[in-house]
């Protein structure tokens, strides 16, 4: 009996124990290039953002946590990160309507991780304030 009850115990602490983020965000100092597109027109518009950006622009993304159940949402844009290590990281921001923002992170579009983070209309503008005038 006594085993039981802790087995339960055991399972609802694990269960409720917050899972680490697949691919957390880069932190701004680990970038050393950041190029944003924008599907927006024709041709595609595809620009560096300048490295004294990249903290405000992460910072629109935050907080965030992971979206188990995603939606089709219109994308925003999408960043290519060059780190410190010499590898790419992407960020796909997507436009939800809704308050809460919504991007995707990984290593490639294959094996992304979505999340809900920032607002929507944070992102917006941090892509127009990186776009510029």
């Amino acid at each position: 009996m006594l085993f039981g009850l802790v087995m339960l115990v055991v399972i609802a602490v694990i269960g409720l124990w917050p899972l680490p983020v697949p691919y957390p965000i880069p932190e701004p100092e680990q970038v050393v290039a950041m190029q944003l597109r924008l599907p927006w027109g024709q041709p595609t518009e595809k620009f560096e953002i300048p490295s004294k950006q990249f903290a405000s622009f992460f910072a629109a993304l935050r907080p965030y946590h992971r979206d188990h159940h995603p939606a089709t949402w219109a994308i925003h844009g999408e960043l290519d990160l060059t780190l410190q290590t010499g590898s790419h990281f992407g960020i796909w921001l997507f436009q939800t309507g809704d308050e809460e923002g919504a991007f995707a992170a990984g290593p490639s579009w294959e094996k992304r991780t979505y999340y809900r983070g920032g607002t929507d209309q944070g992102i917006k503008d941090a892509i127009l304030a990186a776009r510029g005038p």
